[in-house]
């Protein structure tokens, strides 16, 4: 029976999900409640009822269904609830909420649901702007914009076959074309193109022979690295801007929760004691 519920809630969301493209692509509106009563009855069954306020809850812990108005989309969510609900009644008559399974599946979900409630107003309590600005600074600290540079390159397998690629462009012939047809590295297809990148991110015989060329500049001879030998050609250059906080709060608040849990994990630990064994009972 938990499969058969599993099974149902997904296909129904799944024509949740179908509904919401359909509207969007053809923009078809849905039956319209605008100015219906929070209290307002939109299904009745045995001895129930399911409330405009209901079905709007449901529509607002769902993101995926935000993707259209609430109005577009209530019908496919009131299917989803009343079968759903049907299903769990059917259940519960055949036993299935006494089970072991079900006991068990309860108290998960209980824990879960207890420590994601808890480390939620925790994270609340202790987050502040200070806190955040701190965090900032040390991201600035640790991401100071470098100089980048956007090149191409062409990857060959012997110098000789450098050496031709080079004579080739001594007489004119286009770069990114060359390296479509010679190069053996991945970004052949790309015409050779590395886009952007810092000094560090590529192996130091690399780095050393692009960066010391000006923009429209290559190789005048091959670059033996790790990987082959290379024909490089600079093209631009830039120092990008720090990123504001507001671009980075995200990443911020993601960065301060781990923090707290961690702190608040390391008390209890301490506190609870906590002993761990291995699998020959030894103590760790």
């Amino acid at each position: 029976m938990r499969y058969l519920i599993i099974y149902l809630r997904e296909s129904e969301m799944k024509k949740i999900i179908l509904a919401i493209c359909v509207l969007i692509i053809v923009g078809i509106g849905a039956c319209y409640i605008v100015n219906a009563s929070e209290n307002g009855v939109l299904a009745e069954y045995n001895g129930k009822k399911i409330l405009v306020k209901d079905v709007k809850n449901y529509y607002n812990k769902t993101p995926q269904l935000q993707m259209v108005p609430f109005e577009q989309v209530y019908s496919q969510i009131l299917d989803v609830m009343v079968n759903g609900d049907l299903v769990a009644d059917a259940a519960k008559a055949e036993g299935v909420d006494k089970s072991e399974e079900f006991v068990n599946a309860i108290k998960d979900a209980e824990q879960k649901i207890l420590s994601n409630i808890y480390i939620s107003s925790l994270v609340e309590e202790k987050k502040s702007n200070n806190e955040l600005d701190n965090l900032y600074k040390e991201f600035v600290e640790n991401h100071k914009s470098q100089l980048e540079i956007k090149a191409r390159h062409i990857l060959l397998k012997t110098e000789e076959d450098a050496k031709n690629v080079i004579a080739k462009l001594e007489k004119g012939e286009d770069f990114a074309k060359l390296a479509k047809e010679f190069s053996t590295g991945p970004s052949a297809k790309r015409g050779g193109d590395l886009g952007f990148f810092a000094k560090g991110a590529m192996v130091p015989e690399f780095s050393e022979a692009a960066f010391n060329l000006k923009d429209g500049e290559y190789t005048k001879n091959p670059v033996k690295t790790q990987f082959g030998w290379h024909v490089i050609k600079t093209e631009a250059r830039r120092t990008p801007e720090t990123p504001k906080k507001e671009e980075v709060l995200p990443q911020l608040e993601r960065q301060f929760s781990a923090k707290i849990v961690e702190e608040l994990l390391a008390g209890l630990r301490s506190k609870a004691g906590v002993q761990l064994f291995g699998l020959d009972g030894k103590p760790q």
